[in-house]
């Protein structure tokens, strides 16, 4: 089953110093590219993660995060010489304005950097094998919502290309219906064309079958029915087919785009119109396939 690129995975994992939590957000992008934050005793291992990261998924725009919480020992302080600061500057600040009041422990509490938190040191070396576990799940997650959104993709494509089949098979009813109309309307030309000059009936029945076959879509529409086989074929595998289902949507537009230059019934018109509308909502569609 095909898989989406966008997706969320979260792990957590109880260590001796804390809880490790990774999270990992996948979006849609041509190749795989990894931006990962780390705490600060961590940051000598991110080419080490990131890499980690992008052997286990292919393709998608990956921000991952690794952060430690509820670690012992950790104490929280009150930064003294920045609140005598605080205080300093709200004091001359009221001065300043004319107002009669003073500062208070109140007023320098809504100043959120007030509050240092100290954490104990810890050795990378010694948590680097939980983190590449706790990650290693969150990645499987993120995988698990990424079938869950590629069987929805799946889906909706499927959808599509039915539309386009029962469209198709009109294109292909009208073609039929019309071919010996086309026929008699280019020797009706030839010989209107020729009255005067002295063509033998063979070469004008000759060349009318040139003309009306240079309208026959048979082939086109051929390729048309192949390329959705394979299209289905692409939605069943388990693998990345993303890029090979955008060079199908190419080749698909090509082939109805030939269609659509071939004919000339106004009702055939309308239909590679809506066709190529259908392409369009499937393109869109495989451009977040992994």
């Amino acid at each position: 089953m095909i898989q989406s690129m966008t997706g969320y995975g979260k792990s957590d994992k109880q260590v001796e110093s804390g809880i490790l939590t990774a999270e990992l957000r996948s979006v849609n992008n041509r190749f795989i590219e990894v931006s990962i934050r780390l705490p600060e005793f961590l940051e000598v291992y991110e080419e080490e993660l990131k890499r980690f990261i992008s052997k286990k998924l292919t393709r998608g725009r990956i921000r991952a995060s690794i952060t430690l919480n509820g670690v012992k020992n950790e104490t929280q302080k009150i930064n003294i010489p920045l609140l005598k600061k605080y205080y300093k500057n709200l004091s001359n600040a009221l001065k300043d304005l004319g107002i009669d009041e003073k500062v208070n422990i109140q007023h320098l509490l809504t100043f959120p950097d007030l509050i240092c938190v100290e954490t104990p040191s810890f050795k990378a070396e010694n948590v680097i094998d939980s983190v590449k576990e706790v990650l290693s799940e969150a990645i499987e997650d993120l995988n698990r919502m990424r079938r869950q959104e590629g069987e929805y993709l799946s889906k909706e494509i499927y959808d599509h290309l039915e539309e386009i089949e029962k469209k198709m098979l009109e294109i292909e009813r009208i073609s039929s219906e019309e071919k010996k109309s086309y026929f008699i309307k280019y020797k009706k030309y030839l010989n209107a064309l020729c009255h005067n000059l002295d063509f033998e009936n063979d070469r004008v029945l000759q060349e009318a079958a040139i003309l009306a076959g240079r309208l026959d879509i048979t082939e086109e529409c051929e390729r048309v029915h192949s390329h959705i086989s394979q299209f289905r074929t692409y939605l069943k595998s388990n693998g990345p087919v993303g890029k090979k289902m955008t060079f199908l949507i190419q080749e698909l537009n090509r082939e109805i785009t030939t269609i659509g230059t071939k004919a000339e019934s106004a009702e055939t018109s309308h239909f590679v119109v809506d066709i190529k509308a259908e392409l369009e909502k499937i393109r869109e569609q495989v451009q977040n396939i992994l």
